[in-house]
């Protein structure tokens, strides 16, 4: 076997189970390294289940400080809503990419790419690059699929980032006949399978499900360590890592799977081999022992030609027993390289084994050690969570305070409850029902039309300029007709002088129902202080001034009953409506949130008594 064909594939049956459109480029790859490639994708994408979020979030990016794509896919289900909203990014906005596969798909969508790792394309490759050592109080957004992983938000959470997930795509399981695929893996023609997600494995396990155990048979290619645990919980036997989702890397580990097939076709020619040389050497003793016997029956029966036969037998015997001889000498040779050489094989066997265990018992401890921090950080994120509901709870508490706003304090509570129901921790009941409590105090609340009792003060205001005033002088009823007789000069004098005092001076009858009469002008006085109280009054509803409100309400009744004609329609429409108005309580007492705000304070008690006696409880 010379060096070229030790690098080739020789005629190595993959199938390749990734998504478009890296999947075709794959199959390309194995048939360019001398194999042969079934492509079988076991994921398709479909937009998130909440299409409206997405877009919610993407056009609010230029809030945060990273931006991480989790995968190429994750830049084919975004880059044309992102480059919608691209104008509003600033310059301070970093980018980053799992690996450079994803980089690429980023260059190609024409965004710009900061950071990626070169040598371990995965989260902790990504969390180990100099530019996240500093993410505390840091936002970043994950742009990624449903369903994802949660050890990158989790690794970023506990260094103090604050991660937004944006779900960009749905993986679905393809609608497709499997009934060739199944009948390739049943009848043994595949030698490999390649597969790059969690999700792609389970879908290939369940779409090949009746030919189960033959499919856990084949040589399984994975490119995470997280695959090669789902892998192995689903009963795959032989299972591949390679170094890295590239092409190349992948191709390097079919490459093993090549030679060991070539090393298992060798080794069974050489048994066939040595069964072949058995045999020929049990039909060679066979012949020897027929032509021996028929030596000897000839000698019986021909004894006139004894001499000559037993002359030419005897010669014949010794030419054919040292065939014989040789034949079996260069049978055991052949033999004792071909038990050497399997010795070998079963001494390297062993070996892979012992170096496979050793494997094993490392990622069983790895694993471990994982699960531990994984909890550890799951009690920190659940710390995190109660504090965010005790910040909306705060804020709700704020809200009351300053700007009587009910509205908005029920939907932080409930903000709040929603979040700590998330947790289903029972430690956190007592929360619960503080909040639950306090949410239907400001329920009860009556609720108050605001706008509809400014919209109606306004209203009024502007009818004031309507209202009718007594603006005619009091008639005389009483007066007599009087005969005009001659006058003296000093009784003249004297009427032109009443008359005259009569144009000036106004006698009121106090014991008479009429309105005062005001002269036309103090009328616009009137009215401006008119318009005025309605301002007051509208400015006192605002700011839930309510004693301004009132008087000012009260103010404006009693000048209307003073000064304006009683019977008219305006004067009585506006009286009835400042009656309905004046009865109305504009600023409700509100509850006070220290109930909720208690028990948070007692929850952290907890935990912060908790955390100080652990190292003494280990210690005892």
């Amino acid at each position: 076997m010379n060096s070229n064909s030790k690098n080739r594939l020789n005629g190595l049956c993959v199938m390749v189970t990734r998504p478009l459109p890296a999947g075709p480029e794959l199959c390309g790859a194995v048939e360019e390294a001398g194999g042969k490639s079934i492509y079988f994708p076991t994921i398709t994408f479909a937009p998130p289940a909440n299409t409206a979020l997405f877009q919610q979030q993407i056009s609010h990016l230029n809030l945060f400080d990273w931006i991480i794509f989790i995968s190429p896919q994750s830049v084919y289900a975004s880059s044309a809503t992102i480059h919608d909203h691209w104008s509003i990014f600033p310059s301070l906005v970093q980018i980053a990419a799992m690996g450079p596969g994803t980089a690429k798909a980023l260059q190609e969508a024409n965004l710009p790419v900061h950071v990626y790792p070169n040598a371990e394309w995965s989260s902790q490759g990504l969390l180990e690059l100099q530019a996240f050592k500093d993410i505390a109080n840091k936002k970043v957004a994950i742009v990624c699929g449903e369903g994802g992983q949660d050890y990158l938000p989790d690794e970023l959470t506990a260094l103090g980032a604050h991660v937004t997930m944006m779900r960009a795509y749905e993986r679905c399981i393809p609608q497709v006949d499997v009934s060739h695929y199944l009948e390739w893996v049943k009848t043994k023609k595949i030698d490999a399978i390649v597969c790059t997600s969690g999700d792609g494995l389970r879908n290939l396990q369940h779409l090949l499900e009746p030919a189960g155990e033959q499919l856990k048979n084949i040589t399984l290619v994975v490119i995470s360590k997280r695959m090669q645990e789902i892998a192995q919980e689903l009963g795959w036997k032989n299972i591949l890592l390679a170094k890295n989702p590239s092409h190349d890397a992948i191709i390097d580990k079919l490459k093993i799977v090549a030679q060991g097939i070539t090393m298992k076709k060798s080794t069974e020619e050489k048994v066939s081999d040595e069964i072949n040389i058995e045999n020929e050497i049990e039909n060679n003793h066979a012949s020897l022992r027929n032509l021996a016997l028929g030596a000897i029956f000839i000698s019986v029966l021909v004894l006139v030609l004894l001499s000559i036969v037993f002359y030419f037998g005897y010669w014949h015997l010794e030419r054919t027993d040292y065939r014989f001889n040789q034949i079996v000498q260069d049978s055991r040779e052949h033999i004792s390289t071909t038990q050497n050489d399997f010795v070998a094989l079963q001494k390297t066997i062993s070996e892979l084994q012992q170096t496979a265990q050793k494997s094993q018992d490392q990622l069983s401890a790895q694993e471990q050690a994982i699960n531990q921090m994984r909890n550890a950080q799951q009690d920190k994120r659940e710390t995190w969570v109660v504090a965010e509901a005790q910040y909306l709870t705060k804020i709700a508490y704020d809200t009351l305070q300053v700007g009587d706003n009910v509205s908005l304090a029920i939907k932080l509570l409930q903000s709040s409850d929603q979040t700590l129901r998330d947790l289903s921790n029972t430690e956190l009941l007592p929360i619960r029902k503080a909040l639950a409590e306090d949410i239907l105090a400001l329920q009860n609340i009556p609720s108050l039309d605001l706008s509809g009792i400014y919209a109606q003060l306004s209203a009024m205001n502007e009818q004031v300029d309507k209202l009718s005033l007594p603006n005619k002088r009091p008639v005389n009823n009483d007066k007599t007709t009087v005969i005009d007789k001659p006058k003296s000069w000093w009784k003249t004098g004297l009427d032109e002088t009443g008359e005259m005092l009569r144009k000036i001076v106004i006698v009121r009858y106090h014991n008479k129902n009429e309105l005062p009469f005001i002269a036309p002008d103090e009328q616009a006085y009137l009215y401006l202080n008119m318009h005025n109280q309605f301002e007051l009054a509208m400015w006192g509803l605002v700011h839930k001034q309510t004693k301004i409100y009132e008087t000012s309400l009260q103010q404006i009744e009693t000048w209307i009953k003073q000064y304006y004609v009683a019977d008219d329609a305006v004067a009585n429409t506006m009286l009835k409506n400042i009656s309905q108005l004046k009865s109305l309580n504009i600023h409700p007492e509100l509850p006070v949130l220290t109930a909720s705000l208690d028990a948070f304070k007692a929850y952290f008690t907890v935990i912060e008594s908790s955390s100080t006696n652990a190292p003494m409880k280990n210690k005892e």
